[in-house]
């Protein structure tokens, strides 16, 4: 048999492919479950995305406690923008009953498009409970016939509000309910006439150029019928060099009073929605700083704000921090001004207004949603978890922790991240490739 030869490079991309492949898959299958020695909260619900499209993005609600559809009563009523579903979920006990409300791609008269997309809920004063549809910018609440049938219907008509993420009201007794437009309006909404007013409007300040950006949160400061204080948050145009900059604001009439400032280090994940608690103090809520996988390290890290519901004082020139936040005081850098941490992309909260108890959607990534109730110092396991479910975060920061199972995703994310992405060992390995293609190698 005579010999031959073919070129050095084929075996050293062969071997330095098979390195990095089974490296990968080391990391992949490698470590432990780290979760397990942490303190988590679980969630007291998850759920799976969309089986037809594998996606899901959860809107969290409230606790009904209105008089126009009773059989909903004491229920926690929560959506999903991307399967437009409307649930009711009945905690007692052990017991946990999750019932659909309404299925806006199985009935598409109210509206009639394909899904109806719920971006937000809101209470009025009475404690009637209504949402946001995003794609038609209408309003729609809650009433029951007399065959004991949850009747969903129109709050105006005709009243459209483009990019509409948020319904309100601000405790003045006006009874009137307020829209927020994503680019940054607030329109005050009221039944029996046929426009808005604008109350606000600062879209030249907003960035809105992702569909995650733009003015996200509003709240109203417990005496605003006296005081006239409301809160914003928004994505603020043209400031850093980060993607964003989500600012906190507080408004008197026009003039604005600029309370704190996070970077954002993508464009998804602002999180941003605000409330005031029964306590008076303001609760709000940040995502991870967006990409994917936690990639910024900042879920379970208490020393950034990020991947946090944050509780403040805001009575006062600059917010203070209550004495009773669960950091305050220690010694290891963590930000005092945290109440709860470990989520994703907080999507709405509300208290309960009979009990006061928290209630949060946290919206999941890779086949997980799940809802919260928010409790002082709780850590609610992102990326250690999604849901209830084993998470396996592919960055350097999580190295160590496993699920112990091979997983595509975490898999594909591990090459790019730290394989693609990683610029000297892809100049390593492109040198070398380089340097071998000189020489021969016999076979045979």
């Amino acid at each position: 048999m005579s010999n031959r030869e073919i070129n050095a490079a084929i075996p050293v991309t062969v071997f330095l492919l098979l390195s990095v492949t089974l490296y990968g898959l080391y990391d992949n299958l490698s470590g432990d479950d780290e979760g397990l020695a942490l303190d988590l909260v679980d969630p007291v619900w998850d759920y799976e995305h969309d089986a037809e499209t594998g996606y899901g993005s959860v809107t969290g609600g409230y606790v009904y406690r209105g008089e126009n559809a009773p059989s909903l009563y004491g229920k926690y009523i929560y959506a999903d923008y991307i399967m437009g579903k409307i649930w009711a979920l009945e905690i007692g006990g052990d017991s946990k009953t999750n019932e659909v409300v309404y299925d806006s791609k199985a009935n598409t008269s109210l509206t009639g498009n394909s899904r109806i997309s719920v971006s937000s809920f809101g209470e009025s004063e009475d404690g009637e409970l209504y949402f946001s549809d995003r794609d038609t910018g209408k309003v729609f609440g809650f009433t029951e016939n007399n065959n004991g049938d949850i009747i969903l219907e129109d709050y105006n008509s005709n009243i459209s509000i483009t990019q509409l993420i948020g319904v309100y009201n601000a405790g003045d007794s006006s009874n009137r309910l307020f829209g927020v437009e994503q680019a940054g309006r607030v329109h005050i909404i009221e039944k029996d006439k046929n426009e808005t007013e604008i109350l606000l409007d600062i879209t030249d300040k907003v960035e809105n150029a992702d569909w995650e950006q733009g003015l996200l949160g509003l709240a109203f400061h417990p005496n605003f019928e006296d005081n006239g204080q409301f809160f914003v948050t928004y994505t603020v145009k043209g400031l850093g060099d980060e993607a964003a900059t989500l600012r906190l604001s507080k408004f008197v009439g026009g003039n604005e009073t600029v309370v704190l400032d996070v970077d954002q280090p993508y464009v998804n994940h602002n999180g941003g929605h605000i409330m005031f608690g029964p306590d008076g103090y303001l609760y709000y809520g940040l995502g991870d700083g967006g990409k994917y996988n936690d990639a910024y390290d900042h879920a379970q890290n208490l020393k950034t704000l990020k991947g946090s519901v944050l509780r403040l004082n805001v009575d006062g020139d600059e917010y203070t921090i209550p004495s009773d936040n669960p950091f305050v005081g220690n010694d290891n850098g963590y930000r005092e001004e945290i109440f709860a941490y470990g989520f994703r992309n907080p999507w709405m909260f509300g208290f309960d207004s009979e009990t006061g108890d928290l209630w949060l959607g946290d919206v999941g990534q890779d086949k997980w949603e799940e809802v919260n109730v928010v409790i002082s110092g709780g850590n609610y396991g992102w990326a250690f978890r999604e849901g209830t479910n084993c998470f396996d975060s592919p960055f350097a920061h999580y190295d160590g922790h496993s699920c112990g199972e091979i997983d595509s995703w975490t898999y594909g994310a591990f090459m790019y991240e730290r394989v693609l992405l990683n610029i000297p060992l892809m100049v390593f390995l492109l040198a070398s490739i380089a340097i071998s293609s000189r020489y021969k190698v016999k076979i045979g």
